[in-house]
């Protein structure tokens, strides 16, 4: 479930380093953006065992033939961290296409024709198209990575196990996002963003007090302990 929700996206890599006795990242590493940081596709490399890992990723994915998705999304989106994320976790390359909130590239008409809601993430997997990232995290678990990779972040054989899962997952977005995304929306987007005039977050920051939000978040985390 964790993997599946990607939530805000924990600890920072250096600062799991440091915990574990290891090196920080040098200063020209930690300063860039996270996909300039990394190949296409190798999400994983700062993600519980570095190189190692990443060089597993890479034969699973020759032995998948390199299958890939096309994913549109934004990094700051944290439903589509938990697409790419995922992609990663099932060996599966991720095509990724940012998506400018800023610039209103989600309101284009090509942009709508693949998701009348203006939303994203996205995928394409080649003519199929998806939008919803809980119904595309399911998508991805059931038909990509090896059988034991999907069975484990999404067991279709076990009613009760999916069951849970899927709990989890809108008890995310119904409880927990509702209070985490708006206080994130206020306190640290608005201001990474400047220019606001085209993000469905303008309508949020007007329309819903930050003291309903922080009751909201508070309650979450209070189910959550």
């Amino acid at each position: 479930v964790a993997v599946l929700v990607g939530y805000l996206g924990g600890p920072s890599a250096s600062t799991r380093g440091q915990h574990r006795g290891e090196r920080a990242k040098p200063r020209s590493q930690r300063g860039r953006r996270w996909w300039q940081r990394r190949r296409p596709g190798s999400w994983q490399q700062t993600r519980g065992g570095g190189v190692a890992r990443a060089a597993r990723l890479e034969q699973r994915r020759l032995r998948l033939n390199m299958s890939s998705v096309r994913v549109w999304g934004a990094p700051l989106s944290q439903p589509t961290r938990a697409v790419l994320w995922a992609c990663g976790w099932l060996g599966l390359k991720a095509d990724f296409a940012p998506v400018n909130a800023i610039k209103g590239d989600h309101r284009s008409a090509d942009f709508l024709k693949l998701n009348p809601n203006g939303t994203f993430p996205v995928i394409a997997d080649g003519d199929f198209v998806l939008w919803e990232s809980h119904a595309v995290l399911r998508y991805l678990a059931t038909t990509h990575g090896r059988k034991g990779d999907a069975a484990f972040l999404y067991p279709t054989g076990d009613a009760q196990a999916c069951a849970r899962i899927d709990a989890w997952l809108d008890w995310k977005h119904n409880v927990l996002r509702p209070g985490a995304a708006g206080i994130v929306r206020r306190r640290v987007m608005r201001n990474v963003m400047k220019d606001i005039s085209n993000h469905s977050m303008r309508f949020d920051l007007e329309e819903i007090s930050e003291a309903r939000e922080v009751r909201l978040l508070e309650e979450a985390l209070r189910i959550l302990e």
